[in-house]
């Protein structure tokens, strides 16, 4: 859903920063801004080439995102049919130019993931947020500047989506560019809604951060950022042979659909009113940095590199992870809404700062 998903030790060197499929760190990135000269020409090119060139690499729990988008999905056609098909109608643009083919606006939710499994790095920095969580390690001011400031991270993703779907030229006429837009923005929407997405702990055996969760260890082979990923190790898990051909693959596909339609049940729109009034981006990471503090890292030992989880934790973190999925789901939709809606259309005011 939202997030969960990571591949934790298929990659190299990356660790898991996302909220499906295979979304590794990045420590540095030397791309820069986002409105570079020439951007979307030098953007196509490059990604054209990969897909055509590689077939994607996904790995375990690809149902968080995919419950996200379905969600929002099964939302805007109750509500506003028509501008879900313009929504999906720009991701069809770059339907099935990779082999996994993501030509539907479910599977598009997990496109951004697959990237990394061609090792294109160019944008792992886009699915988080790093915002210090000081646990006694005296985080250094310009750690915490740098961390809110940094031009590539989660904010700054769903800001130039956001940015060039609100042009109401783009709206009615498909191409490339609007189809990227629409793939970042449903994945990132999900990720943002990961607590560990939107933190990073620092304390005495972590001065430099725990990466979000990704330095925890609670196995061989997961941390704790793939524990929330992966929703708590609870939603259907879609292997990697049966996900490339997860149209025709009936009975995994369902198993998807059936937990995004009881997570929909349990935590319906109307459950959401307040939520839902809070329209800013800047203010949804908020909710997610505070909720890692609260859940994720509640009860652990900040010194400690590995962690027992206790099934009071798992329960509580796999309810919390069904109600940020539902929340994310419905979000998306009134975004896409906002955008694509032919009798509302309106532009969405981009904020410049994390406050």
């Amino acid at each position: 859903f939202f997030f969960f998903q990571a591949e934790d030790g298929i990659r190299d060197f990356c660790l898991s920063r996302g909220l499906g499929d295979v979304y590794k760190r990045q420590t540095q990135s030397t791309w820069g801004k986002l409105n570079t000269a020439n951007l979307w020409k030098r953007m196509r090119n490059l990604l054209i080439l990969f897909l055509i060139a590689f077939g994607a690499v996904q790995a375990w729990g690809p149902a968080g995102h995919i419950i996200v988008a379905k969600i929002a999905e099964w939302d805007l056609q109750l509500s506003d049919p028509e501008a879900f098909s313009r929504a999906e109608s720009h991701i069809l643009i770059t339907g099935g130019v990779n082999s996994d083919k993501s030509d539907s606006f479910a599977r598009a939710s997990i496109w951004m993931d697959n990237m990394k499994g061609l090792r294109l790095r160019i944008f792992n920095d886009l699915h988080f947020i790093d915002v210090p969580y000081d646990r006694r390690a005296k985080v250094p001011r310009q750690i915490r500047v740098s961390a809110l400031t940094y031009k590539m991270n989660i904010l700054a993703g769903i800001r130039q989506s956001l940015e060039f779907l609100g042009n109401k030229d783009i709206r009615d006429h498909p191409s490339f560019e609007s189809s990227l837009m629409m793939r970042w923005l449903i994945h990132f929407i999900g990720d943002l809604h990961q607590p560990l997405h939107c933190t990073a702990m620092y304390s005495k055996i972590f001065p430099r951060g725990d990466m979000g969760g990704n330095l925890i260890k609670l196995n061989k082979k997961e941390n704790l950022h793939s524990f929330w990923d992966d929703g708590a190790d609870r939603l259907p898990s879609i292997p990697l042979d049966r996900l490339r051909n997860f149209a025709r693959e009936t009975e995994y596909r369902e198993a998807v659909y059936e937990a995004g339609k009881s997570i929909m049940e349990e935590h319906p729109r109307e459950s959401f009113t307040e939520a839902l009034s809070k329209t800013k981006i800047e203010t949804w990471a908020k909710e997610s940095y505070q909720l890692a503090k609260e859940y994720s890292y509640a009860g652990l030992d900040p010194n400690s590199k590995k962690a027992t989880l206790s099934q009071e934790y798992t329960d509580k973190a796999y309810k919390l992870i069904r109600k940020q999925i539902a929340l994310a789901g419905f979000r998306l939709a009134d975004l896409i809404r906002m955008l694509f809606s032919k009798s509302g259309f309106r532009k969405y005011k981009v904020s410049r700062t994390w406050i």
